[in-house]
């Protein structure tokens, strides 16, 4: 692994080897490097892999390198208690924004599981028989739905509207319990 730094004033300082074995699924290698700045800017660094076979130099893959473009900021000028009380006011804003995400998945999970609960189950076909028949009594009986309340409407022909209206909701929902 090579890491190519460009930009003025930007030095990748490798802290491990740029060489290392990976022979067995078992290996691990990991590579660290120190980038440095002089001043606040953008700089561009890139990562090349290459592999090679055993301990030889002979090349068997080498990926065309990953470019990143970095934005180098300055250190703060001056520690006094300015700049620490507006780094705690960011803290804190962040926090209260990560709460308030959480506390919007939380409500819209709590929804979910509101709606699952509630959810009417379609009447079970030949399949469910068994899973009832084991069960027996323990299942409780499904709620009768509520008659349509119809209001009548001023005139005759209103009236008999109405009481036809309030026949075909009573013929649907069945005999009552």
């Amino acid at each position: 692994m090579k890491l190519h730094c460009t930009g003025a004033g930007v030095r990748c300082t490798p802290l491990s080897s740029q060489r290392q074995n990976v022979l067995t699924r078992q290996d691990v290698a990991v590579w660290l490097w120190e980038v440095q700045a002089e001043r606040a800017g953008t700089f561009s660094i890139a990562l090349t892999m290459t592999s090679y076979l055993r301990d030889t130099d002979t090349v068997l893959v080498e990926k065309p390198p990953l470019v990143w473009s970095v934005d180098a900021v300055a250190p703060p000028e001056d520690d006094n208690w300015l700049s620490w009380a507006r780094d705690l006011g960011r803290r804190v804003a962040e926090a209260i924004t990560g709460l308030g995400g959480l506390a919007v998945s939380v409500s819209a999970i709590a929804a979910v599981v509101a709606m699952v609960i509630r959810r009417r189950l379609p009447a079970g076909g030949p399949e469910d028989e068994d899973a009832t028949e084991s069960v027996g009594d323990a299942a409780p009986s499904p709620r009768p739905r509520p008659a349509r309340r119809v209001r009548s409407r001023p005139g005759q022909a209103g009236a008999a509207r109405n009481l036809r209206y309030a026949r075909r909701i009573r013929a649907r929902a069945g005999p009552r319990a």
